[in-house]
């Protein structure tokens, strides 16, 4: 009877750690294929990441490209409008001094008149006649000197407006 109770005992002994160590088995294995197919997602989620990533960047650089282009064209243009809006003004300001001038020289003109009519009526001009005269002569100078530097700079802009194009 002993041998009854202690077969069975005995076997128990034996196959519950079996048993156990079985379902231990069984669990590792569970785990380790979640953590496979776990691991197999993220590997792909990588992938997936990478792929967007040079996606994105290849259309930065497309658009990086494009706007580069976009400003090269736009100062062009620009380039031109100023270069045409230069020539205008100077243009405008070149024709208003030598408006300026002319009408120096016209007040000389009748200045010098005056004083040869005074003198041929036996008078001398009155001495702010003649202090008139002197500084009329000075603008005149002046406009002429500032007309001149105008017209080289005219020259010399037109030249590298020509160099640029």
């Amino acid at each position: 009877m002993a041998l009854i109770v202690a077969v069975p005992a005995m076997i128990a002994s034996v196959a519950g750690p079996l048993l156990l160590a079985r379902q231990v088995g069984r669990r590792q294995d569970k785990i380790a294929a979640q953590l496979k197919a776990d691991n197999k997602r993220v590997a792909d989620q990588a992938a997936e990441a990478a792929r967007l990533l040079v996606e994105r960047q290849d259309a930065a650089d497309a658009q990086r490209a494009l706007a580069a282009e976009l400003l090269v064209s736009a100062n062009e243009r620009l380039g031109g409008k100023l270069d045409v809006i230069h020539t205008l003004v100077n243009s405008n300001m070149t024709e208003a001094l030598q408006g300026q001038l002319d009408r120096t020289d016209e007040v000389l003109v009748m200045l010098r008149a005056i004083v040869e009519l005074d003198r041929t009526a036996g008078r001398e001009p009155s001495s702010a006649t003649l202090a008139y005269i002197e500084s009329t002569e000075r603008k005149a100078t002046e406009l002429r000197a500032a007309q001149n530097d105008r017209l080289l700079q005219a020259r010399v802009a037109d030249a590298q407006i020509v160099r640029h194009a």
